[in-house]
């Protein structure tokens, strides 16, 4: 076996040392690589675009709140602090694969866990709702949600749980920490 193998070797590099290839192979892997890179920077230029839109209508939805709240009130009741759930969140970042990241303020740690998971379901709503019109996709996928993961100032605070993303998972030892 080795010794057919050997000879097949050397009868292909004697072929090509009489029979030279002309084909450019460097043109074919520039062009392969063209084609790649494009596909590669659709992809991010698209991510680009809906965490741009994202930023943006977060950005308005908290001005509207800062608005219709003066500075010396505060909220007092849970239905106040659902209703405004985007002052808890400083930043939804959407990944690839229908996943978003959601930075939140030291002020979310110290609220009770249900507080906690309405703010982050109308999170995940608000970015469903907004890659939803950018990227139409079906209303399966719109249904299952995205898979999301929860941060302050660094530190992990929680996921959601493997394919049921309405379920938050919770990391009690960074809940605990003090801000």
């Amino acid at each position: 076996m080795k010794k057919k193998f050997l000879k097949s070797i050397i009868i292909f590099s004697l072929s090509l040392t009489i029979f030279p290839i002309t084909t450019n192979f460097s043109s074919l892997s520039v062009l392969a690589t063209g084609i790649s890179e494009n596909k590669h920077t659709k992809s991010y230029n698209s991510l680009k675009r809906i965490n741009y839109v994202i930023s943006e209508r977060l950005y308005n939805k908290r001005g509207l709140i800062t608005d219709n709240l003066s500075n010396k009130t505060k909220l007092k009741s849970s239905k106040d602090i659902a209703d405004n759930w985007s002052k808890f969140i400083k930043k939804i970042n959407y990944l690839k694969n229908n996943q978003i990241e959601i930075y939140v303020t030291s002020e979310f740690k110290s609220l009770n866990r249900k507080l906690r998971e309405k703010i982050i379901i109308k999170a995940q709503l608000f970015s469903l709702k907004t890659v939803y019109e950018i990227k139409k996709f079906n209303q399966e996928k719109f249904l299952e949600g995205f898979a999301t993961a929860i941060f302050c100032e660094g530190v992990y605070l929680g996921k959601t749980e493997y394919l049921n993303n309405s379920n938050i998972i919770w990391n009690k030892v960074s809940l605990n920490k003090s801000p």
